[in-house]
């Protein structure tokens, strides 16, 4: 399994929930479409699969490793292999939306290669 949510729970400021009792499981190789109006929690679910945000419930494994918890390089190897995309926020527009998204793994590139994707 890619992705497990079991009863995930993240809180809001003063304790109100935003994501309550939230599960579900993604295959590799599975596609899922994440969809509901402005505030109904889908940024904060992706933040709270790649930790940018702590839950405050519940579990969340990634490629078998439990996201809960991950420090320092560990946590960065996850967030190097889960990119999230708010909204327009951190889009750079000149780009294709293809070249956003692979944005996130110019990291792990050489620069040439990086420049050759980018071009």
């Amino acid at each position: 399994m890619l992705l497990r949510l079991e009863h995930l729970r993240v809180d809001g400021t003063g304790g109100v929930p935003i994501l309550r009792d939230v599960s579900l499981h993604v295959d590799p190789g599975e596609r899922v479409a994440v969809l509901g109006r402005s505030g109904a929690g889908k940024t904060t679910l992706f933040r709270a699969i790649n930790a940018t945000i702590a839950a405050q419930g519940g579990r969340i494994d990634f490629a078998g490793e439990v996201v809960r918890g991950l420090r320092g390089s560990a946590l960065r190897r996850l967030r190097c292999r889960i990119g999230v995309i708010a909204q327009q926020h951190d889009l750079i527009l000149p780009l294709a939306v293809h070249q956003n998204v692979m944005a996130g793994a110019l990291g792990r590139w050489s620069g040439v290669r990086a420049l050759r994707y980018l071009l």
